[in-house]
């Protein structure tokens, strides 16, 4: 059995820009994305959930 662990990418301006790496959690809250990936690394971030596809491991989210 394979773990799907997928990376956050930051939609902007027409292009995607990776945010974070194996992203094991990502709470909406009050207009802003919290995010913490499998290593521990944490970042905040005003932006929407755009898009999941599990198949391909990505997670975009759209900037505010």
């Amino acid at each position: 059995m394979s773990l799907c662990v997928p990376n956050v990418y930051l939609y902007s301006n027409g292009s995607e820009e990776l945010l974070l790496r194996k992203v094991d959690v990502i709470l909406p809250k009050n207009g802003k994305c919290y995010i913490c990936s499998t290593t521990g690394e944490q970042k905040v971030i005003e932006a929407d959930i755009k898009e999941i596809t599990l198949s391909d491991h990505k997670i975009i989210l759209h900037k505010k």
